[in-house]
């Protein structure tokens, strides 16, 4: 066995090689930071430490030898295993972090890491001078590397989340290390430790630990090139943006945006080049005038070249459902619109609560439309559907919207709550405008608020006065009041819930259906052939047609997404359920419209304690309507250009003329 030995690399090659020709059955266990380049040498590589197993068991171990109170508690645990991570799981970080756990906590520790060099220090006497500190480890290593090594360690140490060959040779050659001999010192980093491979999407990739990327950065600095290939690095991946833009309506469309999304966190990174703040914006006020002027306007191009990235790429499928699912990180406690008027408005609002105090009011939904609740319902829904589905076919041209899709909410869900029949039609038009008032701070958003302000006004009037059926749902609500179980803002914020989700959602998903099925005649028809697909078919039309587009949440601590992304703890976080519902690592082939797909597993209803209360009775409705219409309608086609409801948060149509025969 020959350890370490990356310092006398040649003389152990040689070494080893004479051995292995004089005794045919001897094997040799080598260790090294680099290969020794031999004929029958197999490489097996020592990765870190798992994070959070085997690297939280070491920290734990050696932080209780110095503090024997010292634990991994619920208290700690996910700050512990940040600081992990952030450490890439080197043994020797973690042994020398435990040592500062003598005089910092956790949390001090882990906010501290900014300057981990510094930081890590003091390791044992009895180690080799280069393990006594990270730095001196590090250096080690460094010292061990050529000119051009050193030199490319340094320019690579600009990338975040990883880079490929042509970014390397792109931002990194010249000055030392012609373009040509890029790939050959950057395969000698490789065989060194010093950078790793990887693959994202199929595309090869390299990448560094971050400590190592870190190191990389301060030489960088030192040298006096840090601006220098920050800048290279912006106008590199300015000019990827602009060529995946030119070319997005065409053949190469699928490879540009995942070319964007492995190179995410340097997207991001080229765009803080001319941040608002940071260290970045003060080199650029100290730099000239002329070059100040010439980087913002590479930030604006960078900017627009990146339009078609941020919306194609908005969320994943698994990001999104494990948000929803994880309510105590993204919490919708500080409400989910995405201006603070409409949060503060509806700060009462079943969807603005966590648990517990949401489990309690939720109660009040799930009681009354849990599927043996809506059992008695269901055969006045079936034949209420059947008799529009006579009455339209008779008619042969109408609005999808108003005529059919508006029908049964209006009616069946205004029933079931008690409400009185005056007003039902104007709470259509203040139920669009609740959803546009949690928009951003833009003119749609501040033109929707006399809408809510309405509605608002109309609700408590309604809840005031008693205006309401006995036996409904309004009516329960009004009991729970009156029993002090919840305050008048809870009961007029339930009820709107109650009814705005059930105008708005339930009407864009039979409207956006009826235009699907316009547009895909082949799916209409198999429906028509075998209509136990009638579920399968709405759980596609909710898929394709999200009615329910995005909504946000706040973050309770910082929470890393991978690929270079890390969202602080307090920030307010989009979720995207109509991205996530085309997700085609999810959903193969996501735009296309199959009924036999059957997406049980679609997010269009929401996932975790705020899927959508009333989605089994919008299912209810739904497919009454689509069996209804599978019996009687053969055809079904457009009458018309149809006009979609522009809508800052839903999906839908405002007309929608179709022909059915």
């Amino acid at each position: 066995m020959l350890d370490n030995c990356e310092h006398l690399v040649d003389a152990c090659a040689e070494l080893t090689q004479a051995l292995l020709s004089g005794a045919r059955e001897l094997r040799v266990l080598a260790t090294s930071r680099r290969t020794l380049g031999i004929a029958g040498e197999h490489v097996f590589t020592v990765p870190p430490l798992s994070v959070p197993d085997e690297a939280v068991e070491l920290l734990r171990d050696r932080a209780a030898a110095i503090r024997p109170e010292f634990g991994i508690t619920d208290a700690n645990r996910a700050t512990v295993t940040r600081l992990c991570a952030r450490l890439d799981g080197l043994p020797l970080a973690m042994e020398l972090a435990a040592s500062r756990l003598r005089t910092l906590t956790v949390e001090q520790l882990a906010d501290r890491l900014e300057d981990r060099f510094a930081l890590l220090t003091g390791g044992s006497r009895t180690a080799r001078p280069r393990q006594r500190t990270l730095r001196a480890l590090i250096d080690w290593s460094y010292e061990l590397c050529g000119p051009a090594e050193r030199l490319l360690w340094n320019r690579l140490s600009v990338f975040a989340g990883g880079f490929d060959l042509d970014a390397a040779e792109g931002v990194c050659a010249g000055n030392g290390v012609p373009g040509h001999e890029i790939l050959d010192v950057l395969d000698r980093l490789v065989s060194q430790s010093v950078v790793l491979t990887a693959e994202h999407e199929g595309l090869p990739r390299y990448r560094m630990l971050e400590t190592i990327r870190q190191y990389g950065r301060q030489r960088l600095s030192e040298s006096g090139e840090e601006r220098r290939l920050l800048r290279r690095h912006r106008d590199f991946f300015l000019g990827l943006a602009q060529d995946v833009a030119a070319a997005w309506y065409g053949p190469g469309q699928e490879e540009g945006l995942a070319r964007l999304r492995a190179e995410h966190g340097n997207l991001r990174m080229a765009l803080e080049y001319e941040g608002a703040s940071g260290t970045y914006r003060e080199e650029a006020e100290a730099a000239e005038e002329q070059a100040g002027d010439e980087d913002a306007q590479a930030s604006h191009a960078l900017v627009a070249a990146l339009r078609h990235h941020w919306c194609a790429d908005g969320s994943r499928y698994e990001q999104v459902r494990t948000a929803l699912g994880d309510w105590e990180t993204f919490s919708s406690a500080q409400g989910i619109g995405l201006n603070h008027g409409f949060n503060e408005a509806w700060s009462s609002a079943l969807i603005h609560m966590d648990p517990p105090a949401q489990t309690e009011q939720r109660k009040l939904f799930t009681e009354r439309l849990s599927p043996r609740a809506l059992r008695p319902v269901a055969e006045n829904i079936d034949r209420r559907a059947q008799r529009l589905a006579d009455a339209l076919l008779e008619r042969g041209s109408f609005d999808a919207v108003a005529d059919l899709a508006q029908d049964l909410p209006v009616h069946v869900i205004m029933d079931l709550i008690g409400w009185p029949q005056e007003g039902r039609d104007e709470l259509l038009d203040m139920a669009a405008g609740w959803f546009d008032s949690a928009g951003p701070d833009v003119p749609r958003t501040a033109a929707a608020v006399p809408k809510v302000q309405a509605l608002m006004a109309y609700l408590a009037e309604v809840v005031a006065k008693e205006n309401l059926v006995p036996g409904g749902f309004g009516w329960t609500l009004l009991e729970a009041h009156k029993r002090g179980e919840i305050p008048v803002e809870g009961a007029i914020g339930l009820l709107a819930g109650y009814v705005v989700a059930a105008f708005d959602t339930t009407i864009s998903a039979l409207s956006s259906g009826v235009w699907l099925f316009a547009r895909h005649p082949e799916q209409w028809e198999a429906l028509r052939s075998e209509p136990a697909l009638v579920p399968s078919a709405l759980n596609e039309i909710v898929r394709v047609e999200s009615p329910i587009q995005v909504f946000s949440r706040v973050t309770t601590r910082e929470v890393d997404l991978g690929e270079g992304v890390l969202i602080p703890a307090g920030a307010r976080v989009l979720h995207s359920y109509g991205s996530a519902n085309r997700d085609e690592r999810h959903f193969p082939d996501p735009d296309r419209f199959d009924i036999r797909r059957n997406p049980v597993d679609h997010l269009g209803f929401g996932f975790g304690n705020h899927g959508c209360a009333g989605q089994g009775l919008a299912r209810l409705e739904a497919h009454a309507v689509l069996k209804a219409l599978a019996e009687r309608v053969q055809h079904i086609d457009l009458d018309g250009t149809p006009v979609r409801a522009l809508n800052n948060i839903t999906r839908g149509f405002s007309t929608l003329p179709v022909r059915m025969s």
